[in-house]
Order: structure tokens, then C-alpha cells, then sequence
């Protein structure tokens, strides 16, 4: 177990939470100009910390060539798209408690991740 620090946004203050845990997987979905992502973490007392950010999707309008045609909507040169969204911790008993509330995807992938051994031997 690590000593694991986030920090969320309550309201317009951000706090940093501690824990103890271990973390399970990382998981992203992109969503136009939105990128959701989660780490999933098991805590010492054996439930499951979900942190949760919501970011640009900076891949969605960059470009190698430097001609995306988002840059000529000129609905995408201003609004919010581009501001850091919330970052949220939820704490879950089971992974059935997960179901609704979180992606169907990360669910089914946290519980493939409980599956692995927490730490694995290798005699190399």
C-alpha cells in the first residue's frame, strides 16, 4: 500500500484527500472536446476510490498539420470547452455499487483488474 494524495474541487476551494491504497488502473474516454478520465484505486480498507477529471480534449483539435477544422467553427473560439473540469473522488463498497454511476467499460475493466494478483513474483 502507497500513501495516495488528490486533489478535488469542492465548490471553488481545492482540497487535497489522502489514503491508503493501491492503484488498480488508469482509464480515459474522450468525448469530443471533453476528456473524462479515472484512476481506480483499492484503499487499505478494502473499497474502491475512483478520482475522476474532466479535461480538454486537446488531442481533438490539435493537429500535425495545423488544420483542424474546428478552428473555423467560431462556436469552438469561445464557451467553456477548454476551461479544466471537476475532479472528483468517490469512494465505492463493491463494484456492483459502481454500476450507473461510473462507464459500463470501467467497470467491466476494474472488475478484470481485481482478477490480478496485487504484486506479481518474477524470478528473473
Amino acid at each position: 500500500m502507497k500513501t495516495i494524495e488528490v486533489d478535488v474541487d469542492e465548490g471553488p476551494i481545492v482540497a487535497t484527500k489522502r489514503f491508503a491504497g493501491r492503484q488498480l488502473l488508469r482509464w480515459s474516454a474522450e468525448d469530443g472536446t471533453r476528456s473524462h478520465s479515472f484512476r481506480i484505486f483499492r484503499t487499505a480498507n478494502d473499497q474502491f476510490a475512483v478520482y475522476a477529471r474532466d479535461d480538454p480534449n486537446w488531442a481533438a483539435i490539435s493537429d500535425p498539420a495545423d488544420d483542424n477544422p474546428i478552428w473555423n467553427n467560431p462556436k469552438t473560439w469561445g464557451g467553456d470547452w477548454w476551461r479544466k473540469g471537476r475532479r472528483e473522488l468517490k469512494v465505492f463498497a463493491t463494484i456492483a455499487d459502481m454500476r450507473g454511476v461510473l462507464p459500463d467499460e470501467l467497470v467491466a475493466a476494474v472488475g478484470q483488474a481485481v482478477e490480478h494478483p496485487p504484486v506479481e513474483d518474477l524470478d528473473i
